[in-house]
């Protein structure tokens, strides 16, 4: 039984290089401490309770090593080292299942917590985005305007999403079915994608997109987009490489290139607007006729990730070809 009501919360972060053994099974004993932050060992369980996390945040005397197993840090009998925020408490808690575990629903708690850039303890620390699972939605995020988070995101057809005609959402809608209508993952697929924080707009234009209907929104506070969108002013803007593949990975991130068209090098795929990562991109600009060979512009461009196979057609007097499985993929965006 919860007793109390005094608001707090923690967040899973990212890793620090010195941990020290968890103050008992949660962070009560932190209330307060808002916004400090705590690395500690810890052992992942199934046993104990939690309070919410089908956003990524949970109450605070949500035990460590469930909620870890939980948030996909750390498998059951796993010892690993976690990263926690303290935070304020919230209004209300949604729980789910994942990762084997079932977290329960709650009403008003002072202290919470929240994985956000959390550490993956199987890999050793490195200048790479860390990669966890995906929270349901942003609002958890809401204010870290500018930062990047890299998730591992299952495409749905579920839930709602606002906006999206322009890339950008608002911080309620969920991350699965958003994804799927940016067209950078399948439903059912997944897929490492990046998502930057930004700050609320002042409306929101939905859109029919990849088989997902997005709705229109007024003013909201929070909001979000994929990957890291380039300035568009031709002061921020860099001539292209020949192709993408040093991009790779970067699922999400949008980049705004000055392309110059050409009839020359090997494009695959773009059937359906996906080419593979080593096309060359301004033979692959003509072939989606965003641009004339010889003729310079400035052009945006995607990275996605890798496809089961890529389609070529003939286009704007440019033949791609077809071709398998390949592990980077791009497409244009105007």
């Amino acid at each position: 039984m919860k007793k109390g009501l005094l608001v707090i919360s923690f967040v899973f972060i990212s890793f620090c290089l010195f941990a020290q053994q968890a103050p008992g099974d949660n962070a009560t004993s932190l209330r307060g401490n808002n916004g400090s932050t705590y690395t500690f060992t810890t052992t992942g369980t199934n046993d104990g309770s939690v309070w919410g996390g089908a956003d990524g945040i949970y109450t605070d005397d949500s035990r460590f090593g469930k909620a870890a197993v939980h948030s996909g840090l750390l498998r059951v009998g796993q010892t690993g080292n976690v990263t926690i925020t303290i935070l304020s408490g919230r209004g209300g808690y949604q729980g789910n299942t994942q990762n084997g575990i079932t977290s329960s629903n709650y009403g008003a708690w002072t202290g919470s917590y929240q994985f956000g850039a959390g550490q993956n303890v199987n890999q050793p620390q490195n200048n790479n985005p860390t990669v966890v699972s995906a929270p349901v939605n942003m609002t958890g995020y809401r204010g870290n305007n500018g930062s990047s988070y890299t998730f591992n995101i299952i495409g749905t057809n579920d839930g709602s999403v606002w906006g999206g005609a322009d890339g950008i959402y608002t911080d309620d809608s969920k991350l699965g079915t958003a994804a799927v209508h940016a067209g950078l993952v399948g439903i059912g697929q997944s897929a490492n994608i990046k998502v930057t924080v930004v700050q609320g707009q002042s409306g929101y234009k939905g859109s029919n997109q990849h088989g997902i209907s997005s709705k229109d929104y007024g003013a909201w506070n929070g909001s979000y987009t994929f990957g890291i969108t380039s300035q568009t002013n031709a002061a921020g803007v860099s001539n292209a490489p020949a192709n993408l593949t040093a991009y790779r990975g970067n699922n999400g991130t949008l980049y705004t290139f000055r392309v110059t068209g050409t009839n020359d090098g090997s494009a695959w795929g773009g059937a359906d607007g996906i080419y593979t990562d080593d096309s060359k991109l301004g033979t692959a600009a003509v072939h989606a006729g965003l641009v004339r060979p010889g003729e310079t512009a400035i052009i945006k461009v995607r990275i996605l990730q890798g496809q089961a196979s890529y389609r070529g057609s003939n286009g704007n007097g440019i033949t791609t070809k077809d071709y398998g499985a390949w592990n980077g993929s791009f497409r244009f965006e105007r």
